[in-house]
C-alpha cells in the first residue's frame, strides 16, 4: 500500500547485501573453470599458482573474465580488470586498477602498471613492462624488453619498438 514502509529483518538485510558481494568479489569464476577442468582435462585455463587479490578500490572491483588461459606465477592485484578470451602467460604482474581487454595477449614477464588500460587484441610481448596510467590501444603490440613510461600511449594498430636512437625512448609504427 502507498505510505507504508516495510520492515525487513537486518539479517535479511545483510544476507542480501553480502551474496551481492561475494558475486561481485569473489573467485567463484575460478573455481568454476577448476571445476570444468577435472571434467575435461584439456581445458585447463588457469593454473594452480596464480595469486589473484579479489579485493576492490574504491567501487571497482575485481574482475576476471572468462579467460583463455592465466599460467603459473601471475599476480593480479586488486580492482584489476581481466576482459574474456585473454591469453595471460607465467609470471605477469597485473598491477591495482588495471584493465586488460578481451582478446589481449600478455606474454611472459610482463608487468601493467597501476590504472593502466591494455584495449582489446593488444599483445604485450615477453618481459615488457607498461607504466602507470598509460593506455596500450585497440590491436597495438609493445615489443620485447621495452618499457612504456608513467602516463604513455601507443596508438591503435601500432607496434611500439626501441628507438635507433635511445634505448629508452621508443617510438610506433603502423602494422
Amino acid at each position: 500500500m502507498p505510505g507504508e514502509t516495510c520492515q525487513a529483518k537486518p539479517e535479511a538485510i545483510f544476507e542480501v547485501i553480502s551474496n551481492i558481494v561475494n558475486l561481485c568479489i569473489d573467485g567463484d569464476l575460478i573455481e568454476r573453470q577448476r571445476e570444468h577442468q577435472t571434467y575435461h582435462p584439456e581445458y585447463a585455463p588457469i593454473d594452480n599458482d596464480v595469486e589473484a587479490c579479489l579485493a576492490s578500490i574504491g567501487l571497482k572491483h575485481t574482475k576476471i573474465g572468462n579467460v583463455q588461459k592465466i599460467r603459473r606465477g601471475t599476480r593480479i592485484r586488486a580492482g584489476a580488470q581481466i576482459g574474456n578470451h585473454c591469453i595471460i602467460n607465467a609470471r605477469v604482474h597485473i598491477f591495482e586498477a588495471a584493465e586488460v581487454g578481451d582478446y589481449a595477449l600478455l606474454d611472459h614477464g610482463c608487468g601493467v602498471g597501476p590504472f593502466s588500460v591494455i584495449e582489446r587484441g593488444a599483445t604485450l610481448l615477453p618481459g615488457s613492462a607498461v607504466g602507470d596510467n598509460c593506455i596500450i590501444g585497440e590491436g597495438a603490440e609493445v615489443n620485447y624488453d621495452l618499457s612504456i613510461g608513467d602516463s604513455g600511449c601507443v596508438k591503435p594498430f601500432h607496434i611500439a619498438t626501441h628507438s635507433a636512437d635511445n634505448n629508452q625512448a621508443y617510438s610506433t609504427f603502423s602494422k
